[in-house]
């Protein structure tokens, strides 16, 4: 049947093709903005992540990696309790001492190949005690772990406990005297390893031709973001692997088998993991715990340094890479302590004034700190789900340092480096391959095209005295 015009518009409709019939209503054109909305935006965790950012980058070949790290230099000694009272007397080395990396006594990766329990002083040596009082050591006896002192002036030995720390200060050598023994400083051994990775985004012949309304960096052909999206998602499980990712131990899991999504089995036994930064921080690092009372605040900033950060040989300088959580924390101290003018709030660079309530840097008992904001830490989707990461934050220092590296059998190299590296595996940092029947694929009989991707990576830390990770207590 016919459909007659409507002679004139009327107020309630647009025009007669879209007032009559909805098939007429196909011939308009809707009005779609043309470019793709990053609602979230960008969520690329991995460019400008932390791993990007501040560590080295290495192409290895080999599965397994280590380095040295060179022990104290000089090493103090602790006594089993001890009355004084004496001109001179025979003392123990505490049964509980050991050398502590930073806390307690080296842990796999950090195994030496000569553990030594205590560094004994020589013959001719002289100690001081913790209330100044000096001492010359004329006997030692490694077997018993024991040396005879006699106090250095006037007066008696003085007391001490197992907790007490007496330093070495050097020697005296009467004339004529034969030379001190030799000393080396114990290497300690870090070891670590890569992981494989994959992924795939598939689409089928028809479906990679058809077109959008809505462009994404100028093409309409949805399959292009999509197999950018994934490759996205992809590099950023990566990123978050190498921050919190840990060893896999589990031998009934690698006993047993995997089931894959095309209904094949897989060997676990070949499936291994490695370290990532915050299990390593943890095993570790330099641990400043914060409660949900008094939180972060300045007294508790001046103790950590003084009392942790300095005596472990920490860094002058430190990127805080931090949750918003830590952030706040932070500047609700600063701001109660520079209260009354002390902080003045005024222009940034550009011309513009307003209002800053956050000190992104702060110097505190002679260390500066450098907030940085790691969105990944707050991301609701990835680590800030875990109530644990909106609360935490890594202090890296900044200076280089010398590493030892090397093959396994060549640890000759020493090098200027960050103080962690992310290794890939050579010609496995991001392989991409296509199979399909589709073009520009064209070695599968059928109609679709895969792109697959996939990776070889591990991340290699150094010196844990000098970093710190700050989390909350109750988490």
């Amino acid at each position: 049947m016919a459909i007659t015009p409507a002679i004139s518009q009327t107020p309630t409709v647009e025009n007669w093709m879209r007032s009559q019939q909805l098939t007429e209503a196909i011939a308009l054109q809707p009005e779609v903005y043309p470019e793709l909305t990053k609602r979230y935006g960008k969520q690329d965790y991995s460019v400008s992540g932390l791993t990007a950012k501040l560590g080295g980058e290495s192409i290895i070949n080999n599965m397994a990696f280590r380095h040295a790290e060179e022990n104290f230099l000089h090493e103090v000694l602790q006594f089993n309790t001890y009355a004084g009272g004496d001109n001179s007397t025979t003392l123990t080395v505490a049964a509980a001492y050991d050398y502590t990396f930073p806390n307690p006594a080296p842990a796999s990766p950090y195994v030496s190949t000569n553990t030594t329990t205590a560094i004994l002083p020589m013959p001719n040596q002289v100690i001081m005690f913790p209330n100044r009082q000096k001492a010359i050591v004329t006997a030692v006896n490694a077997g018993a772990s024991t040396i005879t002192v006699y106090i250095q002036g006037a007066g008696t030995l003085p007391a001490i406990a197992t907790t007490d720390v007496i330093v070495i200060l050097g020697n005296q050598t009467p004339e004529n005297s034969k030379f001190n023994g030799s000393r080396d400083t114990q290497w300690i051994w870090y070891e670590n390893n890569m992981a494989n990775g994959n992924g795939t985004y598939s689409i089928s012949g028809n479906a990679k031709s058809e077109k959008t309304w809505i462009k994404h960096k100028g093409t309409d052909k949805w399959f292009v973001p999509a197999n950018m999206n994934e490759m996205m998602r992809l590099k950023n499980e990566r990123e978050m692997l190498h921050i919190v990712n840990d060893f896999t131990t589990n031998l009934t899991y690698a006993n047993a088998t995997t089931t894959l999504l095309d209904g094949t089995t897989q060997s676990n036994a070949t499936n291994i993991s490695y370290q990532g930064m915050q299990p390593w921080l943890t095993a570790y690092s330099n641990q400043f715990g914060y409660n949900n009372v008094s939180f972060l605040n300045e007294q508790l900033w001046e103790n950590f340094v003084t009392l942790t950060l300095v005596p472990n040989y920490g860094g002058l300088n430190y990127a805080l890479y931090s949750s918003v959580q830590v952030i706040n924390y932070n500047a609700s101290w600063i701001r109660s302590e520079m209260k009354n003018g002390a902080w003045e709030y005024g222009s940034e660079n550009g011309g513009k004034n307003w209002t800053n309530f956050t000190k992104n840097d702060f110097t505190i008992s002679g260390r500066t700190i450098g907030q940085v904001p790691y969105d990944l830490l707050d991301a609701t989707k990835l680590l800030g789900a875990i109530p644990y990461f909106k609360s935490y934050a890594i202090g890296i220092p900044l200076d280089t340092s010398e590493h030892t590296v090397g093959g396994w059998d060549n640890m000759s190299v020493t090098k200027e480096m960050p103080q962690f590296v992310v290794h890939y595996q050579e010609d496995r940092k991001w392989y991409e391959l296509m199979v399909g029947g589709a073009p520009p694929a064209a070695n599968q009989l059928v109609d679709s095209v895969t792109i697959g991707y996939q990776w070889t990576t591990g991340i290699e830390m150094f010196r844990p005295n000098a970093w710190f990770q700050v989390f909350n207590l109750g988490l």
